[in-house]
């Protein structure tokens, strides 16, 4: 007997390891929400609208106020003699925490797979997740057990131990009752769970945006800087620049390239607090790698590192929601300043013919010397 109810047991598990493999919704259900959320979002806008796609870490996720990017002023006086000329803009952020340039590349590979294909895609910047040190594929961040084979078959490229991946995964899929328990429970009873081991599936706007509060009291917010600081100092103060990290970016920039994807680089907003940290070497050896691949791949570098206040933010880079809104609007101006180049790699004729200039090459500013000043020629 006991042996026919182990056998069931794991009979069982087996086919909800199974079931979990063709069913992506229970894999991962925040991205499936998110796809399932874009899709409308993108079908219900004007067929007019530039769509855009946000993909980032939680900077990305918490900082950028999707919805408030309506439309991008195209007519510039001064080289078009045109004034008025409005794109039209529906934006869908894909921001996840604990997401780096690994996470940015597989959901970028997932949206294309699911067969939703963006008119233009803003590739987050996060300076940190640049370093060697920094590890995504994590059950905190990319959990082993929300990819599918295939995924971790392409993933696993990137990962810093391999047989720790592939173990985990393999655990997820023949025991996934236990694997996966606190997943599975989150989505449907979190109550049986004690509060530090739930998942928290976050609230989400119509543009996939996730706002923090109006604001916090200023010990929360001093509170945050601290852990802030804690998280950083080290890694950026002995900082080096990770062969995974990079080399996952610049697959991202490929697969851009690869499927004619016009896209812009963005540095995210960061206090004043968070900018300190950055030692002037490791900052040049940043921008230089951005400005490399800026020019290689032909993307646009949008620096918002300076765009809001120390007091804009929780915890000097997750900006609280009016920062947000203050970051969708400085980030409409900047995509205008790029829509001359941007326009001419379009693939819709109707937003090409927008541009009313001819393109002229602007890809990044010239990265900081060693002393943290910018370099002129």
């Amino acid at each position: 007997m006991l042996f026919w109810s182990g056998l069931a047991f794991f009979g069982l598990q087996l086919l909800v390891g199974g079931f979990m493999e063709v069913s992506p919704g229970h894999r991962d259900a925040l991205f499936q929400r998110k796809l399932t959320d874009s899709r409308q979002c993108l079908r219900q806008a004007d067929p007019a609208a530039l769509k855009v796609v946000f993909l980032g870490s939680s900077r990305t996720l918490h900082g950028f106020a999707a919805g408030e990017l309506t439309h991008i002023e195209t007519g510039d006086v001064a080289t078009t003699g045109s004034r008025g000329l409005s794109q039209p803009v529906v934006a869908y952020n894909f921001g996840a925490r604990g997401f780096g340039p690994v996470g940015t590349l597989l959901n970028l590979r997932r949206l294309l797979d699911a067969e939703v294909r963006p008119d233009l895609v803003l590739i987050e910047v996060m300076p940190p997740w640049l370093a060697s040190g920094m590890v995504e594929l994590a059950p905190d961040r990319i959990a082993p057990g929300s990819l599918s084979f295939a995924e971790v078959q392409f993933i696993d490229q990137f990962a810093t131990s391999r047989t720790e991946l592939w173990g985990e995964w393999a655990w997820s899929r023949a025991l996934p009752c236990v694997a996966q328990r606190a997943r599975m429970l989150s989505l449907v009873e979190p109550n049986l769970l004690v509060e530090k081991e739930r998942i928290e599936f976050i609230d989400l706007d119509a543009h996939g945006f996730d706002r923090l509060d109006e604001s916090y009291p200023v010990a929360v917010r001093d509170a945050g800087r601290k852990a802030m600081e804690h998280e950083y100092h080290d890694l950026l103060q002995n900082f080096q620049l990770g062969d995974l990290q990079r080399n996952a970016l610049r697959h991202t920039l490929q697969l851009c390239k690869r499927e004619n994807l016009p896209c812009v680089l963005v540095y995210a907003p960061e206090g004043p607090a968070m900018q300190r940290l950055y030692p002037p070497a490791v900052l040049a050896s940043i921008e230089h790698l951005v400005v490399d691949l800026s020019h290689e791949f032909e993307a646009p570098v949008i620096d918002g590192r300076h765009w809001l206040p120390e007091d804009a933010f929780l915890d000097s880079h997750h900006p609280m929601r009016p920062g947000a809104v203050q970051s969708a609007q400085h980030l409409t101006t900047a995509l205008a300043e790029c829509w001359p180049q941007l326009a001419p790699r379009l693939t819709r004729p109707d937003l090409a013919c927008n541009a009313g200039a001819k393109p002229r090459l602007q890809l990044a500013s010239e990265p900081s010397d060693a002393t943290g000043n910018r370099q002129r020629h």
